[in-house]
């Protein structure tokens, strides 16, 4: 049997997305913050993370960061209704695989899945070419602030 490309959703409305997506025949995960996505990520592998910027807590750009020092490599695709520049900056330089801007088809999310494997297919890195996921102990230290940007 062939499976279903597995998404992992990071939205406040993760379910109203999931639901489209399975409708297209996707395999989607939902997570509303940053925290509930790592928790998803130590148990089960995803073939792409469809983030949300502006997330309560740790925001989007935060959890890129967070899965790259954890070597994670799922495909990070993220969305927002009004990205601002210094977010798309450090989703680039983070090695974000695609953006959505808001609203977008259901449909947008497998043309960007599709935009993915092509890349790998064609032996480019769809994210960060080391480390498999999933990804180990996704508890940041009780001392470590969820909200500091990294350097």
């Amino acid at each position: 049997m062939l499976e279903l490309p597995s998404i992992l959703v990071v939205d406040a409305d993760a379910e109203v997305l999931c639901d489209e997506l399975a409708r297209l025949g996707l395999d989607a995960e939902p997570a509303l913050d940053a925290h509930a996505a790592l928790t998803l990520l130590s148990d089960r592998t995803f073939d792409l993370a469809l983030v949300e910027m502006d997330l309560p807590g740790l925001s989007g750009v935060g959890l890129l960061r967070r899965l790259s020092r954890m070597g994670c490599a799922v495909p990070f695709v993220g969305m927002s209704a009004d990205p601002s520049p210094e977010d798309m900056v450090q989703l680039i330089r983070g090695g974000a695989a695609d953006f959505l801007i808001k609203p977008f088809a259901a449909t947008d999310v497998e043309d960007a899945l599709e935009r993915v494997h092509r890349r790998v297919d064609e032996g480019a890195p769809s994210h960060r070419p080391h480390a498999p996921s999933p990804i180990a102990h996704p508890d940041p230290p009780a001392s470590a602030d969820p909200r500091q940007a990294d350097p």
